[in-house]
């Protein structure tokens, strides 16, 4: 087997990095008017939920057939959202540090409310992406995964705290990676970790339905 061979495990791993940044840059270009972020992050783990099961086709055809299919729904789970982010970052933004750089009483708190939600938010776009419920159902399923799989979680944040932590801690060096894996490669991570658990979860039809979207992407 030659090294760059197409089933070579380089070349899967080559085609996979490129799928990860590729779709990186759909979800921050959509994301780009704030108010279209939730359906940018659902569009982006249902790419990742057949990337992870190794079921993707075009990479922006599967972006934005789930990006329409959810816009609505996605975007008013968003709205709910994205208020406290805003809080969040305002408050960190005027109060979150002292004129030497250091974190204030302020700052440390809101990270701390961040970290708190970001766990909620790991899995509420996922499963938004996966499965048809109304929006209180969502909350709820959200809740009860999140803390029903509290290892997975906890595996989950800690994935998205590392990479950007090293973002930020070496913007510097590594500031193409913000275009390039900011979102998608904690994503792709996270998707490891939350793919086994949401087949739990699957009825049959929609295990069918999935392998169904499948075929449809091998043949396109």
């Amino acid at each position: 087997m030659k090294f760059f061979d197409m089933d070579s495990p380089v070349s899967r791993f080559l085609t996979k990095l490129f799928d990860i940044v590729w779709l990186n840059i759909l979800t921050m270009i959509c994301a780009l008017p704030i108010v279209t972020a939730g359906a940018s992050f659902t569009a982006m783990h249902y790419v990742l939920l057949h990337m992870v099961r190794n079921e993707e086709g075009y990479i922006a055809k599967s972006f934005f057939k789930a990006f329409k299919q959810n816009f609505r729904q996605a975007t008013l789970v968003w709205l709910t959202v994205l208020p406290f982010l805003l809080l969040y970052s305002g408050i960190f933004v005027f109060f979150g540090r002292t004129g030497d750089g250091r974190l204030t009483a302020a700052g440390i708190a809101v990270l701390v409310a961040f970290i708190l939600l970001l766990p909620f938010l790991l899995f509420l776009f996922p499963l938004l992406a996966r499965f048809e419920t109304n929006i209180p159902q969502l909350y709820k399923n959200t809740v009860l995964i999140m803390f029903g799989h509290f290892r997975i979680t906890l595996f989950m944040v800690l994935a998205h705290i590392v990479c950007w932590y090293a973002i930020w801690k070496w913007l510097a060096y590594v500031a193409f990676l913000i275009p390039l894996m900011f979102f998608s490669l904690p994503g792709y991570i996270s998707a490891v970790l939350y793919t086994p658990v949401l087949k739990k979860y699957e009825p049959e039809e929609q295990k069918e339905e999935l392998a169904g979207e499948a075929e449809e992407h091998k043949e396109t």
